[in-house]
């Protein structure tokens, strides 16, 4: 008696092939996608063939299978592939309608994404013509079988699952971070809750700062107060090109040449600056020092507020600059003071 049995071969690239074989009698997995022939093992016998696809598993059951060309000549059939993944049982009938027509059942197979088989309506030996389907329900039954995993897995979850004894549910941190479920087909986002800093530009900026690195407080001046303590500096720092400090502006603390109560502006080197502040000749006298290097020495100009009228403070302190600038080289003195 004329037998059937047939193999299944598959092909990206078109109906013509490649073809990759599979054996006869056995069932194949394939990409989505691919060509499928049939082809039988034997056309002794076989004067025609049908080639039918009744059982496939339920979604492309609701879907529709694909058409299936047949070529009687060559007794050969054709179809392509949906995407996957999915299960089809292909029917191969030799001499159907005479009293020698024999049936031959295979399974193809499109693997899930942890390379399982899909079971098919109705399937019996189309996978395995040994045990059946059984394998399929098997590997999923067995503990870590074949890409499943098991119940006791370390599952991450957005919530408490008492079914899954090993899972651990995802949680933010308190006043830290913020947990959103937009719920099934939606995403689960992470965000940073807010602290109670409002956005925006801060000049001169006084801020607090907590162990994560974030801003919990912040706040706005209109001036920079020097810090309390012995020798209170403030430095402009230097221009790109230059090195060190352009500029020092301080508070003597009765130091080495530093008397309480003065204001000290000067370069780092100390060689060029002045100073303001108390004469040390009574509280009520003020002090101001000019004082540069020209190329040959020193030259401080000192000034005290001991004149008896005003017109002659103003006198002193107006000689007292012009010596100060004529000691750093910027004006000549005695072209100017008569």
């Amino acid at each position: 008696m004329a037998s059937a049995n047939f193999r299944i071969g598959y092909s990206s690239v078109s109906v013509t092939g490649p073809w990759t074989w599979g054996s006869y009698g056995a069932a194949v997995d394939i990409s989505a996608g691919d060509w499928v022939k049939i082809d039988l093992e034997s056309a002794a016998g076989i004067g025609s063939i049908n080639v039918a696809i009744p059982r496939a598993d339920e979604t492309v059951l609701a879907a529709g299978v694909p058409a299936v060309t047949i070529d009687q000549v060559t007794r050969t059939a054709t179809f392509k592939s949906t995407t996957g993944p999915l299960t089809y049982c292909v029917e191969v009938t030799g001499n159907p309608g005479t009293s020698s027509e024999t049936t031959v059942a295979l399974a193809v197979h499109i693997l899930t994404s942890a390379g399982m088989r899909l079971l098919a309506y109705d399937e019996t030996t189309e996978s395995d013509p040994d045990y059946k389907w059984l394998a399929k329900i098997n590997d999923m039954l067995r503990t870590g079988g074949s890409g499943y995993a098991a119940s006791n897995s370390t599952f991450l979850t957005v919530g408490a699952q008492s079914s899954l004894t090993g899972s651990r549910a995802l949680a933010g941190t308190a006043a830290q971070i913020l947990g959103t479920d937009g719920g099934a087909g939606n995403s689960y986002t992470l965000s940073l809750i807010a602290t109670a800093v409002t956005a925006g530009a801060y000049a001169l900026a006084s801020v607090t700062v907590d162990d994560y690195g974030r801003l919990t407080a912040c706040s706005a001046a209109t001036s920079i107060e020097l810090p309390n303590g012995a020798n209170r500096t403030f430095s402009v720092e230097a221009t790109a090109g230059e090195s060190g400090d352009d500029l020092m502006i301080y508070a003597g603390a009765g130091g080495a040449g530093e008397d309480d109560g003065r204001l000290y502006m000067k370069d780092p080197s100390g060689n060029i600056g002045f100073t303001v502040g108390n004469s040390g000749h009574g509280d009520t006298e003020a002090y101001i020092s000019f004082y540069g290097e020209t190329r040959v020495a020193r030259q401080t100009v000192d000034y005290y507020n001991d004149e008896a009228t005003d017109a002659g403070h103003a006198g002193t302190l107006a000689l007292a600059l012009l010596t100060a600038l004529d000691a750093l080289g910027l004006v000549n003195k005695n072209m100017l003071v008569t």
